[in-house]
């Protein structure tokens, strides 16, 4: 009777070695990938997460050539290198311009105080640009994602809604169109 108890006392320590043992979690975890990779639509989203993967670092090599391109041109406006040795103008990382015009969303007219414009890439570069007397801004980026921050100067004042966010490719306008400024 004794060694009936211990048996039925160890029994479940044993099932539960045998449960959380190194082999068996190997062979359920095998079995979950065998699961999933038998499956069409995993095998689909896994090959275009693959190309994505891909485009993402050919894009990010693409993007660091213009940097070194940008940055010669740069240089070259700033006068450390002379016109012939600077390289030929190239559309393809030309910067593009952007343009806003910012109003009070109760008159459908300019602010009477200056509205700040922080544009902010991936990467965490920012540049800024202010309102005209007429709530226009615009200003001159690389190409690359961005979000604008609105900062108006009288902070009784926000954007109404979210800050926009778009992509500015090389060469090419991008008008934000009007956005309007609500009190708090």
């Amino acid at each position: 009777m004794k060694n009936k108890k211990i048996v039925l006392a160890i029994f479940p320590i044993i099932i539960l070695i045998i449960i959380f043992s190194p082999y068996t979690i190997v062979k359920l975890t095998s079995y979950g990938q065998d699961l999933f990779s038998n499956n069409p639509q995993y095998q689909s989203s896994e090959a275009q997460l693959s190309e994505y993967q891909t485009q993402e670092q050919k894009d990010l090599a693409e993007l660091a050539k213009i940097d070194v391109q940008l940055k010669a041109k740069s240089a070259a406006v700033a006068g450390t290198e002379s016109e012939l040795d600077a390289p030929a103008f190239d559309p393809a990382v030309a910067p593009g311009a952007v343009s806003m015009k910012i109003l009070i969303a109760d008159t459908k007219k300019a602010p009477n105080f200056s509205v700040r414009v922080k544009f902010i890439a991936v990467g965490e570069k920012s540049f800024e640009t202010k309102t005209d007397e007429n709530g226009k801004a615009e200003i001159s980026l690389s190409s690359g994602r961005y979000y604008a921050q609105i900062i108006p100067e009288d902070n009784t004042y926000r954007l109404k809604g979210d800050d926009p966010a778009f992509f500015l490719s090389a060469n090419s306008e991008k008008d934000l169109g009007e956005l309007y400024l609500i009190k708090k």
